[in-house]
């Protein structure tokens, strides 16, 4: 796979940027990225987010484009918090700016996790039925009896076994201490 130059990408508003330090606290990292870039033109936002696919990124979203340009050339591979930066321009347009000149659709990442909803709980109904269904592939065995209720029921005798024999040794026990009690009374111990 080849990895994607910032001459592949357009130049656009914000900049996109990688390899920083991911122990550094989110707000001390924007606040550190907008000191940094404010001196290449006015900032409207800065992104930077703390989950395991997005740390060490943020985006840096400039008023102008040429702003933005400045920034990638001057600052590629800056050492900050020592470690050198890798800047280019971002793929998409950022919210703030779709958002600034009209051009803004809210992103389908709800309908895909509704749709992952659905499916799991779609799923969850078939295995119910394939579970209470007398014909579903593996769903029973041992004379008709689903694998579930023979699993439950060979616990249940598992359980009724180890306290029979549980009972049979305490009451072994009884046994013992009565007939000891009894053997060292006739001998007047």
């Amino acid at each position: 796979m080849v990895a994607m130059l910032s001459g592949d990408i357009p130049p656009n508003q914000t900049i996109y940027i990688k390899n920083l330090d991911e122990k550094v606290k989110k707000e001390e990292l924007k606040r550190s990225l907008y000191a940094l870039f404010s001196q290449y033109g006015r900032i409207l936002d800065v992104v930077a987010l703390k989950t395991s696919k997005l740390r060490g990124q943020a985006w840096v979203v400039f008023s102008e484009v040429t702003a933005a340009s400045n920034a990638v050339r001057q600052m590629q591979n800056f050492p900050f918090y020592d470690k050198p930066m890798r800047i280019q321009y971002a793929k998409t347009k950022s919210d703030c700016v779709a958002k600034e000149d009209g051009t803004y659709v809210p992103r389908e990442k709800k309908k895909k996790q509704e749709e992952k909803a659905a499916e799991k709980k779609r799923r969850a109904e078939e295995s119910q039925q394939s579970g209470s269904a007398s014909s579903g592939p593996g769903a029973q065995s041992n004379g008709g009896l689903p694998v579930s209720i023979l699993l439950l029921y060979h616990v249940v005798n598992q359980i009724m076994f180890a306290m029979a024999n549980i009972i049979l040794v305490f009451d072994l026990l009884i046994e013992t201490f009565d007939s000891t009690t009894a053997y060292c009374w006739m001998k007047g111990i």
